[in-house]
């Protein structure tokens, strides 16, 4: 279905807060959780999420947790029970002068073919997204949703630390696709008879300080919010 584009929202992580058993959400058939408001959150990974299932903590063999949707997902139905998780979600903050992106979901095609084959073979390997996002400020721009915490394009560049965003293509709609990337790049474009724009480029990455084996994959793509 077409879709118009300037109903597309960028956003960037900064800092987090602790939650303390945080309610989660039957998204209907008792094995994948939510969280239970509208808050599409996505956690820091190098803090270790501790999982209760009617206040006693869960055996962490017995579910994965998507640290960028948000998902809890059991080994067994949990249906009737109450299900928190307790870690560090992140603020993400909007990109006010965004006015374009792209992002390039994938995966590494390794060549398999050997000798008196007679055509090519192929199988899949690595995950990967990479993409762009053009602006109409210079990196300096402060993206503070809240007047608390400085947050510049600038600084996600020169820190070289990861981040995850958020590009959510249509702000009606509850699909999300979620990175964590490195900010490697700021191509800013000068024209007399045009406007001043920048270009910022990112490649996925796998936190280097997670503290979970779940956090296996640059990227994410789906419906964070409950249906309940």
């Amino acid at each position: 279905m077409a879709t118009q584009g300037y109903l597309a929202r960028i956003q960037v992580t900064s800092s987090g807060v602790a939650l303390t058993d945080y309610v989660m959400a039957d998204t209907g058939g008792g094995f994948v959780w939510r969280g239970s408001s509208s808050h599409r959150y996505m956690w820091d990974p190098s803090v270790a999420v501790v999982v209760k299932v009617n206040a006693v903590v869960e055996d962490p063999a017995n579910y994965t947790f998507d640290y960028l949707l948000g998902l809890v997902t059991f080994t067994s139905d949990q249906t009737g029970n109450a299900v928190t998780v307790t870690g560090t979600r992140l603020y993400a903050n909007t990109i006010v002068t965004a006015n374009g992106c792209t992002a390039s979901m994938a995966r590494t095609v390794l060549d398999t073919t050997v000798f008196q084959d007679t055509a090519v073979d192929r199988i899949v390997g690595l995950f990967d997204i990479t993409g762009t996002i053009s602006r109409l400020d210079f990196g300096q721009t402060d993206y503070d949703d809240d007047g608390s915490r400085s947050v510049e394009v600038f600084d996600l560049l020169t820190d070289g630390d990861y981040k995850a965003i958020e590009i959510r293509p249509d702000i009606n709609s509850d699909e999300v696709i979620r990175a964590w990337v490195r900010i490697v790049s700021d191509e800013i474009n000068v024209g007399v008879n045009d406007l001043q724009t920048a270009v910022l480029t990112f490649n996925g990455c796998i936190p280097d300080d997670a503290a979970s084996d779940d956090v296996n994959r640059s990227f994410a793509w789906g419906d964070p919010i409950p249906s309940t």
